[in-house]
């Protein structure tokens, strides 16, 4: 049982402003986990109002098509060769910009991720198959939620855009967080299977921190491991740079790709390269570009089609 509780505080609080409060209070319970009490505080009030507010400006946004994509490019650290891009949602909506560490959460909550998912997915495969008329290389990194993958209809709807854009599967990469995994439904499982079997790739977002688990690794059919950016981050204190190096072994030795995020500076990815790590994404090389910048600083393109960064 969960139990919200709100008093009186002598401040002209009607009945039905406290029974309002207290219905606050006890979903805070439940998002605390459930069979425990709660007492509700002004901040709670303000949460909830700023809740509803993004909650509204994503419903707004998903009819007035509102949302953007932003593309991350990814380097071989090796050669500096541009190899991908990933997928980033943005939303400038009501003079106010919302990031997705705000908004994804209330978007999952109310499964408004399905649609905009949807938006995401459709919109980065129609951008890759412009890309890639220039550009056969190019690879897409797409993020998926974990309330997507219980979407049953997912699959068909990524078998529908790689078909409609004529995008080969193997070309896009989907970016599943360690959370994801821990709900290992049976849906879950099943949706991740039949994406694999599409052609597409798998990905591991996030691996080094929170729930980490080399069990994910045989259990799903994972092609690339993404190290988590505080980790690189952390890389010139001793312990950190061993645990990198040795994780850098063992996904080699399992046969996986690996992907460094957030480097910044130059030994960052001086690092990156003597490890042999396939992939480098971060601000040494870009921040997440809208299109029109993608073109005119990465994708200059010759007569014979080659793209030249």
């Amino acid at each position: 049982m969960s139990l919200g509780i709100a008093f009186n505080t002598g401040c002209n609080d009607n009945a039905d402003e406290l029974m309002k409060y207290a219905d606050i209070a006890m979903y805070r319970a439940k998002k605390l986990g459930r069979n425990q009490a709660c007492y509700f505080e002004q901040s709670m009030q303000l949460q909830f109002l700023r809740h509803f507010d993004v909650d509204s400006k994503l419903r707004k946004a998903l009819k007035q098509n509102a949302f953007m994509l932003y593309y991350q490019p990814v380097f071989d650290p090796s050669n500096k060769q541009l190899l991908e891009f990933e997928a980033l949602i943005r939303l400038v909506i009501d003079d106010e910009q919302l990031f997705p560490d705000e908004f994804i959460p209330i978007a999952e909550e109310s499964l408004l991720i399905i649609d905009i998912g949807r938006w995401v997915i459709e919109q980065a495969i129609k951008q890759l198959s412009q890309w890639q008329s220039d550009s056969r290389y190019l690879t897409m990194g797409i993020n998926l939620s974990v309330i997507q993958l219980a979407d049953t209809e997912l699959v068909s709807f990524i078998e529908h855009c790689l078909t409609k854009y004529q995008v080969p599967a193997n070309k896009v990469e989907w970016e599943l967080t360690e959370t994801a995994l821990l709900k290992d439904t049976k849906q879950n499982i099943m949706t991740i299977n039949s994406i694999k079997s599409l052609g597409c790739r798998i990905a591991l977002d996030d691996f080094g921190t929170g729930f980490s688990s080399i069990a994910h690794l045989q259990d799903y059919p994972i092609d690339t491991v993404k190290i988590d950016k505080s980790l690189i981050f952390d890389f010139k204190n001793e312990k950190t740079s061993a645990l990198i190096r040795g994780l850098s072994q063992m996904l080699k030795s399992l046969g996986l790709g690996i992907v460094a995020e957030g480097v910044e500076y130059k030994k960052q990815l001086e690092l990156c390269a003597e490890l042999k790590i396939d992939r480098v994404q971060g601000y040494y090389f870009s921040k997440p570009l809208a299109v029109t910048q993608i073109k005119q600083q990465f994708l200059h393109v010759t007569k014979d089609k080659t793209a030249i960064i």
